[in-house]
C-alpha cells in the first residue's frame, strides 16, 4: 500500500500518513476542488469547471462537466482506476429563495429566485485496495 502525507497542516504530530481508500479520497478532493492556475508552480492542475459559469444547465453542459472531471482525474491521477461517473445539476433553492439585494433589479433577482445558481453533484466509483468505492462531491464552478 502506498502511503502519502495527510494534506493538512497537523501540529504537534510527526508526519502523520494516510493511505489506502483514504489517501484516494484526499486525492480526489484535491484535483475537483482546485481551479486551473490556483497552484502557482503548476498553472493546469485541477479540474476546470470555471467555464461552465452562465451557461444552462443541459445535457450537452452536464456532459462536459462529466468529460471535464474524469479527464482531470485521469491527467492528475493517473494510478487511479476510475469505474462509473455520475454527474447531475442541482439548484441552490434554499439559497436563492431568500436572495434579494436592493441594489439588483426585480428582474435579475426573479431569474435568481427561478434556480440559475446551482452546482454539480459527482458521483465516482473507484477502485482502490481495499475494494470498490463510491464518492461524493460537490462541486461549484
Amino acid at each position: 500500500m502506498k502511503k502519502i502525507l495527510h494534506p493538512s497542516l497537523t501540529l504537534g504530530v510527526k508526519k502523520p500518513y494516510i493511505q489506502g481508500g483514504e489517501a484516494a479520497v484526499e486525492r480526489l478532493r484535491m484535483v475537483l476542488e482546485t481551479r486551473p492556475g490556483a497552484v502557482p508552480w503548476s498553472e493546469t492542475f485541477g479540474c476546470d469547471l470555471v467555464g461552465f459559469i452562465g451557461q444552462t444547465a443541459d445535457g450537452a453542459t452536464v456532459s462536459r462537466a462529466k468529460w471535464q472531471v474524469e479527464t482531470a482525474i485521469r491527467t492528475w491521477l493517473p494510478d487511479l482506476q476510475l469505474g462509473a461517473t455520475r454527474v447531475k445539476v442541482v439548484n441552490n433553492q434554499e439559497r436563492s429563495r431568500s436572495y434579494r439585494e436592493p441594489q439588483i433589479p426585480t428582474a435579475e433577482s426573479a431569474l435568481v429566485s427561478l434556480g440559475t445558481q446551482a452546482r454539480f453533484d459527482v458521483e465516482l466509483d473507484i477502485h482502490t485496495e481495499e475494494g470498490m468505492m463510491s464518492i461524493e462531491a460537490v462541486v461549484e464552478p
